[in-house]
């Protein structure tokens, strides 16, 4: 790899391949820039629209073989996507040049046609960052970027090497990073790596100014519209730019520190600590001072205010789980109440169908029962009727007086009830046979049949009785 070489290329997006693809290149096809994803990554700024008025941006992170790699981007609508066109410079490149490089070199491609590459001498492109780098330096000691810059140097102290998103600064980030880095040099930390403009933050790049509404994924965190109200060395960073602020020049500031034998950051914070009163430093000290204390009680009116409205969220929350748990208890008291007035229903209908059972279970036996009955009355009937049929007439009875097997036709009988609807017709009235005084011999022989016409007579009266009452069950049943 030849050192004295910083290669160039171009990337843009392709919409069939759905991300950054060389456009032009000076790099060999086999080289390792190419074999990763890095530097598509890095390329991929993902513009949004309300983004777009903030022109280029700047990248500087290191390849995995320690080149590195400053990007200039841009937005760029041609793929049909706000995304951002990238000229990137590959080579022996470290942070101070790039944020020369990145103040205004003259051979960035900034859109249009694509321009015919080649590679770029090393030492060349170094004495041009330079001349801008100094450019840049003087500018960058200008007293209204004093108070941003101050901020900033404090959250790179605080984080040490740990990545660090930048938001509310209105000053340009080149210019906050040139005076930061000046300061700092190494002894923060030796990865300087960064971006000027971000929608999100990159792994491999450490200090990464956001766009607006960027999203944030590091726990370094500064906003440079207000101070630091938790920084330790707040006062000794203020001194040490108000410092490097009042320097002529970087020569003379590099002199500064080299007289007073800093070699790490603690020494430059004992060195910034020591500073004699100058003119307007007690100022700053104090108005440090009363901002830092009025950020504490805006952060604590803050947290109070925070902490009475989640109180009344909670009060509100507990106010609403009591209601609902009321309303489930008289609701689940209403369904207890139905429930026992269904069960009780329940009971009520079985006790009365078991009633109902038991009442047809004693009908049905007492059917029975009359059918038994019932049955033995025919047959007693039955049996009295071939009794009848069956006895013998009395011969020695004379014809028309009681006690014949032949009723008188001229007898009316009375009828019983449920056997007759009417009186029977007799066509003559009954006469009284006188007694016949005879011997003893023909009385003795008229006795018997007198005797079986009584029989015979309570025989038809017992069955028009159990005709009677056959007829009164039959009519209940």
């Amino acid at each position: 790899m030849d050192q004295g070489v910083v290669h160039q290329v171009i990337l843009r997006y392709d919409r069939e391949a759905g991300g950054f693809r060389p456009a032009a290149s000076t790099l060999p096809p086999d080289d390792r820039v190419f074999a990763s994803s890095q530097l598509s990554t890095l390329a991929d700024a993902a513009y949004r629209n309300q983004d777009a008025h903030v022109g280029s941006s700047f990248c500087y992170a290191k390849a995995s073989d320690g080149r590195g790699l400053v990007l200039h981007r841009f937005p760029d609508a041609g793929p049909h996507r706000l995304s951002a066109a990238t000229h990137v410079l590959v080579g022996e490149v470290f942070a101070g040049i790039a944020l020369g490089l990145a103040s205004g070199w003259p051979h960035w491609w900034r859109g249009g046609p694509l321009p015919t590459l080649y590679p770029l001498d090393r030492r060349h492109l170094l004495e041009q960052a330079e001349e801008q780098l100094r450019q840049q330096q003087l500018l960058a000691r200008s007293r209204s970027i004093e108070e941003e810059l101050t901020r900033l140097v404090a959250a790179l102290v605080d984080v040490g090497s740990a990545p660090l998103a930048v938001t509310g600064h209105t000053h340009e980030p080149t210019l906050l990073l040139i005076a930061a880095r000046e300061i700092l040099r190494e002894w923060a930390s030796s990865d300087w790596s960064f971006s000027t403009g971000e929608p999100v933050q990159h792994s491999g790049v450490r200090i990464t100014f956001m766009l607006p509404e960027g999203h944030t994924t590091s726990d370094g965190y500064v906003d440079l519209s207000s101070y630091p109200h938790q920084s330790p060395q707040l006062i000794n960073i203020a001194n040490l730019v108000r410092a490097y602020v009042n320097s002529q020049d970087a020569a003379a500031w590099a002199a500064l520190v080299r007289t007073a034998g800093i070699r790490t950051l603690d020494d430059l914070l004992s060195w910034a600590e020591g500073f004699a009163p100058e003119p307007d430093t007690e100022d700053l000290r104090r108005t440090l001072t009363d901002a830092h204390n009025q950020q504490v009680r805006a952060l604590e009116a803050a947290s109070q205010q925070a902490l009475e409205a989640l109180r009344s969220q909670v009060a509100e929350l507990e106010k609403q789980r009591n209601d609902e748990r009321q309303a489930n208890t008289a609701q689940q008291n209403r369904w207890v109440e139905a429930h026992k007035k269904v069960v009780d229903e329940k009971e009520q209908k079985d006790a009365q169908l078991a009633a109902l059972q038991l009442h047809a279970q004693k009908e049905e036996k007492e059917k029975e029962r009359l059918a038994a009955e019932n049955a033995s009355l025919r047959r007693d009937i039955d049996s009295l009727q071939d009794r009848l049929t069956t006895f013998p007439p009395t011969t020695n009875v004379p014809a028309g007086q009681f006690g014949s097997g032949r009723p008188d036709p001229n007898e009316t009988v009375r009828p019983h009830p449920g056997s007759h609807t009417g009186p029977l017709p007799r066509t003559g009235a009954v006469v009284a046979q006188p007694h016949e005084t005879g011997s003893n011999e023909a009385g003795r022989a008229t006795v018997p049949g007198r005797q079986g016409d009584v029989r015979a007579l309570v025989v038809m009266c017992v069955v028009f009785v159990f005709l009677i009452l056959l007829a009164f069950f039959g009519g209940q049943q």
